[in-house]
């Protein structure tokens, strides 16, 4: 099996990026859906509130080479997740995908840029996490700065205006640690308290309602959490003695708690204790123990649980031949799992060869990542994957029509390539599709699809026009292919 694929046709590269979403749809009930306002838009619970991805708009800008992020110096930790809210529509022509419109922002446009660029603010950065067309940082004074598409206020910054350039959220300055969900962000504060702004259709920010915010809000009922994640629409909290609490979407189980009710505050996963380390996938969940095993719950659809018998699961369940783990992380349908000594091993979904075992065959059960030294740190993006090496060179496999693995090429590889131009690194993060890499030194380094400013590198506030004839089936709970 070759190692990487080749640049595909234009018609091509569309219908292979709709394949695993024809997947996720019959998974999901055949539905791809807005996320309701409030209770009273509320869908039915086997409906996810889904969107499929977009193809680059000819006005948005994508970098295959790592870009130096503006307004984000002196990095220390990086965190991440996978996706966010999109819409996708059918038409005469065939597919095509396009983003929810929003509040026009003001400033001019990104500019493509094929080298480094200079960060603006020197401001000392703690902390970042990457959505699928955003990103958080929280800087050394504890404000958090967010940049990139803001469809549901998941910006923070009390509109719904996309921003390329890292503007500050409003009231927080106590943050120490962030995670990026679907459309939602979540906030982990010094007295251990979590904050959640954005998409609240299903309760996943765990203040009791389900209607959308763009400023923060406290999560209801934690306190001394020491650790967040944020899946597409739930979320993930640890707790300094070692349980752990979920929230919001839960049609596949990802909350843990036995059930498939959605829940709008937090809620105890049974049965887990002495948790360590706790990661959060498209629709499932992950949580380390102490005595290094690994444990799964939720959407099982392509193995990410390490298991192939059950579909889904309710509960927390054993991933059996992982021992000594000790971190994981979790893409939309695929799983990470480092082990002491920094071996990676990998299952679940492998359609983009994000294994990076040398194949492109999906597995439920755990295998070693091929190519690799000792890793010190990993990131699932959507269909992707990233290590950074003890050496501190990054590594980056999977899917790449966006140039998400930063190699300068649009070749999806399934096995690791070194990222040229980045060394002394500490931490990566994967979106959809775009990237992040933290230097020792502080520096963020930013690549892939950039369409709403994710990649933060321009100094004003943009938004990209909205996309040519694009068609919504608008109601108050859902917004779902059509057809002409």
């Amino acid at each position: 099996m070759p190692k990487h694929r080749g640049r595909d046709s234009q018609e091509t590269r569309r219908t292979r990026r709709l394949i695993p979403w024809i997947g996720f749809c019959l998974l999901a009930g055949c539905g791809l859906a807005d996320s309701p306002s409030g209770p009273s838009a509320q869908a039915p619970a086997h409906v996810p509130q889904v969107r499929a991805p977009r193809s680059a708009a000819p006005s948005a800008s994508h970098r295959p080479m790592p870009l130096h992020a503006l307004g984000l110096g002196g990095m220390a930790a990086l965190a991440a997740c996978c996706v966010h809210a999109m819409a996708a529509r059918a038409s005469s022509n065939g597919w095509s995908f396009g983003a929810r419109e929003e509040e026009p922002g003001t400033g001019d446009s990104s500019k493509h840029r094929t080298t480094p660029a200079q960060s603006v603010e020197q401001r000392g950065v703690r902390a970042v996490a990457a959505g699928y067309q955003y990103s958080l940082a929280v800087h050394a004074d504890g404000t958090v700065w967010t940049c990139g598409s803001n469809s549901a206020g998941q910006l923070g910054n009390g509109t719904t205006a996309a921003r390329a350039a890292p503007r500050r959220v409003p009231g927080l300055n106590q943050a120490v640690a962030v995670a990026a969900g679907g459309s939602h962000a979540l906030a982990l504060c010094a007295d251990g308290t979590v904050w959640a702004w954005g998409n609240n259709g299903y309760g996943q920010l765990g203040n009791g309602s389900t209607t959308h915010r763009s400023t923060p809000v406290q999560v209801s009922g934690l306190r001394g959490v020491v650790a967040v994640a944020g899946g597409y629409m739930h979320s993930l909290a640890l707790c300094a003695d070692g349980t752990v609490w979920a929230w919001g979407f839960n049609d596949y189980g990802q909350l843990g708690d036995g059930t498939t009710v959605h829940g709008a505050t937090p809620v105890q996963v049974p049965g887990l204790s002495q948790v360590v380390s706790v990661a959060a996938g498209g629709f499932h969940s992950l949580a380390v123990r102490a005595d290094g095993t690994v444990w799964a719950w939720g959407n099982n659809g392509f193995g990410q649980l390490g298991e192939s018998v059950s579909t889904q699961r309710t509960k927390p369940g054993l991933v059996e031949g992982l021992r000594e783990v000790v971190s994981v992380a979790g893409g939309f349908y695929h799983s990470l799992a480092v082990r002491a000594g920094g071996a990676l091993w990998s299952w679940g979904n492998n359609y983009s060869g994000q294994l990076g075992n040398g194949s492109f065959s999906s597995s439920a059960r755990p295998g070693p990542v091929q190519g690799l030294g000792p890793v010190s740190s990993v990131a699932a993006g959507g269909m992707h994957s990233l290590a950074v090496q003890a050496d501190g060179t990054v590594w980056a496999w999977g899917r790449n029509e966006e140039g998400q693995l930063g190699l300068g090429t649009t070749q999806e590889r399934s096995t690791p390539a070194r990222v040229p131009g980045l060394q002394g690194e500490v931490s990566v993060a994967g979106g959809f599709y775009h990237s992040l890499s933290v230097h020792s030194g502080g520096g963020l380094w930013a690549w892939g699809l950039n369409d709403f400013g994710q990649l933060g590198d321009s100094e004003a506030p943009r938004v990209p026009p909205p996309p040519p004839a694009l068609e919504w089936a608008q109601g108050k709970t859902r917004v779902a292919f059509t057809s002409r």
